[in-house]
């Protein structure tokens, strides 16, 4: 068996104008699988699960191998096929409609192709058993596709973001990730420089060209932002919300919220809660 095809028509989905997936399946390996798209009508997203291929898209190639995604955007020329002598085996599916068309570029996922290692095999099971299913109504499998492309979307996303800021500085980004863990526990610089194993000028250095900011000052802004949440959201006294978010007392935290949003936090409650 070459392959396992689920097929569809549009009419097999509640709008397929918002989402609907044409294809999807397991290609088994065979040493002259190979596919053109031209001018694509659909996205195609798949997974390698074994062997090795080439991916051309508007002309520009690429070699993918098992572990790797790839995503072939809507519009374009698409071209690939398996290294003869170790084809590929993967999952995929084929879709289109307004519905990812937005996602694709609310999640800035233009002139991305591959994304070498990023394990997508278990979502697209998920989705391949939706498409299996023939009891599903239109309504429902439109739900299911369209939800499971989303987490994919999201998934590529998180790991292109991730894997750029690691590649340009891991320490920065463990710092940034413990940081975003611990708003509301008393940090030190020298605490998060020995975290990384660096002094405390190091860390600064690095950080900053990371993310245009101090450990501090990003340290600051996550609590205000948290502090934001909690004066719209509950009802703690600012005293309290001072206290949960570690910073020295109520005096201090109101001086620090003014002076990052320009009012008072009872103030800014009153405005966010009117």
């Amino acid at each position: 068996m070459k392959e396992l095809i689920y097929s569809f028509l549009p009419s097999q989905f509640e709008d397929p104008a918002l989402f609907w997936i044409e294809l999807a399946g397991v290609t088994y390996p065979f040493a002259t699988y190979h596919v053109e798209r031209p001018h694509a009508a659909v996205f195609c997203l798949e997974h390698v699960d074994a062997g090795r291929g080439v991916i051309e898209v508007d002309g520009t190639r690429h070699v993918v191998q098992a572990g790797d995604t790839y995503l072939l955007p809507l519009g374009a020329d698409h071209r690939y096929w398996s290294d003869p002598h170790a084809p590929m085996q993967k999952r995929w599916v084929n879709f289109a409609g307004a519905v990812p068309v937005q996602l694709f570029a609310a999640y800035q996922l233009a002139g991305q192709v591959v994304f070498a290692n990023l394990d997508t095999g278990p979502a697209l099971d998920s989705l391949l058993q939706s498409c299996a299913d023939p009891t599903l109504s239109p309504a429902a499998r439109g739900l299911d596709g369209s939800l499971a492309i989303h987490r994919l979307f999201f998934a590529l996303h998180a790991f292109a973001q991730t894997h750029a800021r690691v590649q340009q500085a891991p320490l920065a980004t463990v710092v940034r990730g413990y940081l975003d863990n611990h708003l509301e526990e008393p940090v030190t610089i020298a605490q998060l420089a020995a975290l990384v194993n660096l002094s405390a000028s190091q860390l600064t250095r690095q950080f900053k060209k990371a993310y245009q900011t101090t450990p501090y000052a990003y340290l600051q802004d996550r609590r205000i932002a948290m502090a934001k949440t909690l004066l719209r959201h509950t009802s703690l006294p600012v005293a309290a919300i001072a206290a949960r978010l570690s910073f020295a007392d109520a005096h201090y935290f109101s001086n620090a919220f003014t002076r990052a949003t320009g009012v008072r936090p009872g103030e800014w409650r009153r405005q966010a809660t009117g």
